[in-house]
């Protein structure tokens, strides 16, 4: 790879002048002087120099004229110029011969293996747009990952237990009248939602004649205590965790519709996992690590018989592990569930793709699985991400004014839909097709355009934009490029080419862009941030129009030439799908 060897360029440079060969240095890309840069700052305190000084007895060192053809020290860095001959070929040559596998490390038998956790929906609604959020953060974080080596595992831990579940439950049951998703024409989920914001309206209708009634003020909380239908809930979930047959049975037909349903809405994401865990199954396993833990002293019971932890000396609170009845807590189910996974499947590494408003829960639960002397447990993760909104504002799934994730799918398909036929596109019978991918290319790269921490607006009519920074105007580079190749009749895995006839300064560009395509894809699966990947497509295609416009390709002076520029073409065509597939996203030969 060139990179490498401009690095070890670097290193043998350092040797030379210093008689010290660094373990590394770090090498740049630079938009003043040259390609790139040799950071002497980073030298300084093994050679006990100043950068300036370095810098400048580095600089003769490092013209070759295989790789650099000029160097010069300004400020503390080496400004670098690549040769032509190094610059087109080792940037061309390894994406042409490796179309698919090409800026990332290959995934070996003896690979560590991680675990990325999301989507954890909630059986008793459907996924909604925070949900389309974290699907899509989680899956491209799982491709990231895998290109630096690992094995990785798409794993979803769905929450089908609990109140929340029980309120739609006994909403069905009251006013359900027998209904099944297929008799009413229902998708699974949307039906068992109806329940759960039916089981909210009846509530609130409750609480209002009680406030009318006895002429008092009270909170939404302290009338659940007293109100009919949350003390049904309430017994119902008792029922429930002591296994009556009537109330599981219903559990298990109502949780059958809503995965159904989540089945077909993880298909047109284009997600997969490879493990489901379901907190049915897991509630409970804490139970027994809490036990051993307090016997260990990890824990301590207090005078009521809850079992807590002290966690000040890492500035967070006391947390209960186990009331006083011996009932299990939220964190005492993670706490099982994620020594299970950890454990069972051989998992070094975990990534927990989990909204922002838990990051105090993560911090607590990864304290204790340290205290437990777990030695994975510093290689768990939380990737906290920000809320989506609409232009319109937030979302409230209580009351039923949610931006439901198949219907935003729809929508940006309609739209994309629209986009094409506006401009004169052609229906050849794919017409629909191709609008659901571009939609969800539209979708998919808008959300992942923000960094994850970012509370973010997402709008479908601007995302679906043939222009400005979306994904349909990557997704146009690429269909451009792919639609000239197939004019050229050029072979796709023709690599052969003669670096020396690409002299416009547009090629030089788009050869450096193409360059930073690896360091790219490493960064982002090191900081697990996608957007990265979106700015660094937008850059590439931006690039390629500009060279596109700079010169002639199909029509080039000589043959030489246009085989040179199809072959810089093809292989920004295989970058871009490279990096859309690392978001999810798939390509379209014409838009």
């Amino acid at each position: 790879m060139l990179l490498e060897k401009v690095e070890d360029l670097g290193l043998k440079a350092v040797e030379a002048a210093f008689g010290v060969r660094p373990e590394r240095i770090s090498i740049d890309f630079t938009d003043k002087f040259g390609d790139l840069a040799l950071n002497c700052f980073h030298l300084a305190k093994v050679l006990r120099q100043a950068p300036p000084k370095i810098a400048a007895q580095l600089a003769e060192q490092l013209v070759d004229g295989e790789i650099v053809s000029e160097a010069e020290a300004t400020s503390g860095y080496v400004n670098l110029v690549l040769t032509d001959q190094a610059l087109f070929e080792g940037t061309l040559t390894p994406i042409l011969e490796h179309p698919t596998t090409f800026g990332g490390q290959i995934v070996t038998d003896d690979a560590k293996t991680a675990m990325v956790e999301f989507s954890s929906p909630n059986t008793n609604k459907p996924q909604h747009l925070g949900h389309v959020r974290n699907n899509c953060l989680g899956d491209s974080v799982a491709r990231l990952l895998c290109t630096s080596g690992l094995r990785v595992i798409k794993a979803n831990l769905v929450n089908d237990r609990g109140i929340h579940i029980c309120k739609s439950m006994l909403a069905y049951q009251r006013e359900g009248n027998g209904a099944t998703p297929e008799s009413t024409g229902f998708k699974g989920d949307h039906f068992v939602g109806q329940y759960y914001v039916l089981f909210e309206k009846r509530f609130r209708e409750e609480m209002a004649n009680y406030i009318a009634e006895k002429n008092v003020e009270i909170t939404k909380e302290d009338f659940f205590k007293v109100s009919k239908w949350g003390q049904a809930a309430q017994t119902m979930l008792q029922d429930w965790e002591a296994g009556r047959k009537d109330v599981v049975d219903l559990w298990r037909t109502m949780n059958s519709w809503v995965m159904a349903g989540f089945k077909q809405t993880y298909s047109d994401l284009g997600i997969e996992f490879d493990e489901y865990y379901f907190e049915s199954d897991t509630y409970t396993l804490g139970k027994e690590i809490v036990e051993q833990g307090l016997a260990q002293g990890v824990f301590y019971r207090r005078d009521d018989g809850a079992v807590e932890i002290d966690l000040s000396a890492e500035k967070l609170d006391k947390k209960v592990v186990l009331r006083s009845d011996g009932t299990s807590v939220y964190i005492t189910q993670d706490i099982g569930t994620t020594v299970r996974k950890a454990e069972d499947l051989n998992v070094d590494r975990q990534v927990f793709v989990v909204g922002d408003e838990q990051i105090y829960h993560f911090k607590v639960l990864f304290s204790i699985l340290e205290k437990l002397g777990y030695a994975w447990a510093t290689s768990l993760h939380h990737l906290a991400y920000g809320m989506v909104n609409l232009p319109e504002g937030k979302m409230k799934s209580r009351e039923g004014k949610v931006v439901d994730a198949d219907d935003l799918m729809e929508e940006v398909a309609g739209l994309a839909a629209k986009e094409i036929s506006e401009r004169g596109g052609k229906d050849d019978g794919d017409a629909s097709e191709r609008a659901q991918k571009i939609g969800m290319a539209a979708l998919k790269f808008m959300i992942l355009s923000v960094s994850p921490k970012t509370t973010m607006t997402y709008d479908p009519k601007a995302s679906v934009a043939f222009d400005g920074d979306t994904g349909p105007y990557v997704l146009y580079a690429f269909a451009r490029i792919r639609r000239m190749i197939e004019d050229s009749e050029m072979s796709e895995t023709q690599v052969g080419f003669d670096p020396a006839v690409l002299q416009d300064a547009s090629e030089r560009r788009l050869a450096l862009k193409l360059l930073q395509f690896s360091r790219t894809v490493a960064r982002a699966s090191k900081d697990l941030n996608p957007a990265l990947v979106c700015t660094y497509l937008l850059q590439l295609a931006h690039a390629y129009h500009s060279h596109n416009r700079a010169v002639k390709i199909l029509k080039a002076e000589t043959k030489a030439l246009r085989e040179a520029r199809l072959a810089l073409s093809l292989a920004t065509a295989h970058t871009l799908k490279r990096g859309l597939g690392l978001l999810g996203i798939e390509t379209v030969d014409r838009m």
